[in-house]
């Protein structure tokens, strides 16, 4: 029982689209409850009859053997592919990640394999001989646009790999066949010979798929037009590519912003400058006393009379207040005793005594930060910069950890010898005493 199913969704500028069935084998309808479709009804369609959820006809005969192959195809650029058939009306972009992740989650790491078509000609993904396959044939056709070249390229690469191909039994394969159809300006008969082109490739990708694979194949194919914002912005890059990889100097049009802004920058400075000079012209008063500075400078020195009147009224009514109170109060002729100098440095502590820490003689691993790590002495006062107290309490704590042995004796422990350093012992803090 050979059955191919194709779907094709005709994107337009209001976001509405056009699924069309076609069945290819007269024992078995293709039934949908709605005539109106979106993407998650279109998804548990796919899944009722693919994959592991596959289910059986009206007839009771199995609609597909397991392992099953479906044929994701994607045509961006494109309003319509010509294929017969009933008519859907499908509000929504079917999203094919969801779907592959959904049968990710259903089926085992060996039962599921996806093969990846993109729109710049490369093939990649598993199973990995047909991808090397693939991959290692030559193409020799050609046609009026390089970027079609690339995916017509990919196209026969496939085909002719599927030749020498054998399927894997137990296996769903899913092939997934990203197409960019793009702008083509010149003549109306290169955009036809073009699609013709894209059309047949597909075609016989789709025939040597069937000739593999059989019964078990399902085709989706969705054909999608961009508005004409994108339509331009994909004709600007066409050309800035052209430009920059065959050094092409090529005219800039209406709808290139850049430009556009540029000019009306320009036309609307010079516009302000001719309206700003006829003003002046026109005005029969001192030009210095309607400049900013000037404005600027007069209203700072009115603001600095007023606040000068003001202190000078303030002081000259509180000023005999403050004598009668000071000189009952206290003498201006002695000196200020302050309470504390303010230029007296704060007195030094050790590294200890500012922190706060205690020594132990439990705690080993700060204990050998003061050891040496090669003869295992205790470090002197002038590289470890302790004062007296803390350098006498520290070689009371070494010794009696190394009695209750926390300690070793002559060496230093070495999983301590990482540890960050706290002081450096070839660089003393001070001068040795005895030096």
């Amino acid at each position: 029982m050979l059955t191919v199913l194709i779907l094709l969704s005709c994107f337009v500028l209001q976001d509405a689209a056009i699924i069309k069935f076609v069945n290819f084998n007269d024992h078995f309808q293709v039934k949908i409850e709605n005539e109106t479709l979106n993407s998650n009804i279109l998804r548990k369609f796919n899944e009722g009859y693919f994959g592991v959820r596959a289910v059986e006809s009206e007839n009771g005969s199995v609609l597909f053997d397991r392992p099953n192959v479906l044929v994701l195809c994607s045509i961006q650029g494109l309003e319509k592919v010509k294929f017969e058939g009933k008519e859907f009306e499908f509000n929504g972009d079917f999203e094919t990640q969801t779907f592959l992740n959904n049968m990710n989650q259903e089926l085992d790491d060996g039962q599921f394999k996806v093969l990846t078509i993109n729109e710049h000609g490369t093939i990649e993904g598993t199973p990995k001989n047909l991808v090397g396959l693939a991959n290692n044939q030559s193409i020799t056709k050609k046609t009026i646009n390089p970027a079609l070249n690339e995916q017509l390229g990919a196209l026969f690469k496939l085909e002719t790999a599927l030749k020498d191909y054998k399927k894997e039994d137990g296996v769903v394969q899913i092939y997934q066949i990203q197409l960019k159809f793009p702008p083509i300006h010149s003549k109306l008969e290169n955009r036809t010979v073009a699609l013709e082109l894209l059309q047949t490739e597909l075609g016989n990708v789709i025939g040597a798929l069937r000739k593999v694979y059989e019964h078990q194949l399902l085709v989706e194919i969705y054909t999608h037009k961009n508005s004409e914002h994108v339509h331009h912005h994909e004709i600007r890059d066409l050309r800035e590519f052209y430009s920059k990889t065959f050094q092409l100097a090529i005219r800039r049009g209406v709808d290139y912003p850049a430009m556009f802004l540029i000019v009306s920058g320009l036309i609307a400075f010079f516009s302000f400058a001719v309206i700003a000079a006829v003003i002046f012209m026109w005005d029969t008063q001192d030009m210095g006393k309607n400049s900013i500075i000037y404005r600027l400078t007069s209203n700072y020195k009115k603001k600095m009379l007023k606040i000068g009147t003001f202190l000078s009224k303030s002081l000259l009514q509180t000023a005999p207040r403050r004598l009668c109170s000071i000189g009952a109060t206290t003498k201006e002729d002695e000196p200020i005793v302050l309470e504390k100098n303010p230029y007296t440095k704060e007195p030094r502590k050790c590294l200890l005594c500012s922190t706060g820490v205690e020594l132990d003689y439990k705690n080993s691993r700060l204990l050998q930060q003061f050891v040496s790590t090669f003869s295992g002495r205790v470090y002197d006062r002038h590289i470890t910069g302790l004062c007296d107290k803390q350098q006498e309490k520290l070689i009371e704590a070494i010794a009696k950890s190394r009695r209750a042995g926390y300690m070793p004796i002559f060496v230093k422990d070495p999983k301590y010898t990482r540890d960050p350093k706290l002081f450096d012992p070839l660089r003393p803090l001070r001068s040795h005493s005895f030096a």
